[in-house]
């Protein structure tokens, strides 16, 4: 069995970048090549380990605020604010950077029980009482 040439990159790029999210490098306009990635010959692999870090950062962010503030981030992105999908690779790293730095003080964090987590917990204790 044969397999095409975009299913062999397909391997490739999960083998090496753990995703599948690659161009070919002739199809993307000069924008799309700036993107935040690493092109190999004639394909682009996009950067999915960098961008799903920062975006787990900008989520807990615009959650733990109030919603004005994720209503003014969202109006910015619409504005003008440029989106994460068009940042050039020196700012993908250099947010990526802020990204490892807010992750570290995460780990560091001790967890705060929110109160549907106290609830549940509380609610498993009863039924633990219960059964005894």
């Amino acid at each position: 069995m044969s397999r095409d040439l975009s299913e062999v990159i397909d391997d490739y790029s999960l083998d090496t970048y753990g995703h599948t999210n690659w161009a070919y490098v002739s199809t993307l306009d000069d924008e799309q090549k700036s993107w935040s990635g690493k092109i190999e010959g004639e394909v682009k692999f996009f950067d999915e380990e960098k961008t799903d870090l920062i975006l787990e950062m900008w989520s807990e962010g615009w959650e733990l605020n109030d919603m004005s503030t994720v209503i003014d981030e969202i109006k910015g992105l619409h504005m003008g604010e440029k989106p994460l999908w068009k940042f050039t690779q020196e700012e993908i790293d250099g947010e990526y950077q802020r990204a490892v730095a807010w992750k570290k003080e995460q780990d560091m964090t001790p967890h705060i029980e929110t109160d549907e987590e106290y609830a549940k917990r509380v609610a498993e204790i009863g039924k633990d009482k219960e059964q005894e």
